[in-house]
């Protein structure tokens, strides 16, 4: 069993049960939903793909994307957003 289900089975709340639209913040035992995220998953791959291709600059990056440069910083080194994959897998 996984440390997240472990944590919800802990915690008294059937795992499977859970909503499928809550993201775990890795490293954490609680939810981290939509609303807490800055940037959307095809925002996190496109400035994973521009700064990987040399194409922007991280101060460059946050400014077209109206966030902090601390914010881009930790999306390029995947501190954050670490379950965004960088191309969309598709279901066969």
């Amino acid at each position: 069993m996984s440390a997240i289900r472990e944590a919800l089975v802990a915690a008294g709340i059937d795992p499977d049960g859970y909503p499928s639209t809550v993201r775990w913040h890795l490293g954490r035992q609680r939810p981290t939903t939509a609303r807490n995220r800055k940037l959307s998953d095809e925002q996190v791959r496109a400035i994973r793909q521009h700064y990987d291709t040399g194409g922007a600059s991280i101060r460059g990056l946050a400014r077209e994307h109206g966030v902090s440069r601390a914010t881009i910083r930790r999306t390029i080194h995947r501190e954050t957003y670490r379950d965004v994959p960088d191309t969309e897998r598709i279901a066969a």
